[in-house]
């Protein structure tokens, strides 16, 4: 099976756009995998390669929530989502190394007091 060319995912797109109830799960079939094998040798090259397939969705159900955000005429609509895949995988990362960088390492376990009475619970 060949993939689906520019002109098919415009078409869907269109589809789409006049509420056609069929054409977001056409899109979903035919697109998924696709991103997924364009992405795949980027995806080996990152620290955490299942961020990938979880962007790759956040950012399907993104565009079919608010379609209207593709340009049509800035380019094809598998760049478009690839782009922004790339670009919440890396954000993601970064978020994630910001978060560690403000870590403290514990040195050494920390005993928590033994649960007791809650002190915050007004007795009668």
């Amino acid at each position: 099976m060949t993939d689906p060319t520019d002109a098919e995912f415009l078409q869907l797109h269109e589809r789409i756009l006049a509420d056609d109830p069929v054409a977001p799960v056409e899109l979903a079939e035919r697109l998924l995998p696709l991103l997924r094998r364009r992405l795949l040798a980027w995806s080996a090259t990152i620290e955490d390669p299942h961020v990938v397939p979880s962007a790759i969705g956040l950012v399907v159900a993104d565009y079919l929530s608010d379609p209207d955000r593709f340009e049509p005429g800035r380019g094809g609509l598998v760049a478009y989502l690839a782009m922004q895949v790339r670009g919440d995988v890396l954000n993601e990362l970064d978020a994630r190394r910001r978060r560690r960088r403000h870590e403290s390492p514990v040195d050494a376990p920390v005993e928590l007091e033994s649960p007791g009475r809650d002190s915050t619970v007004e007795e009668e």
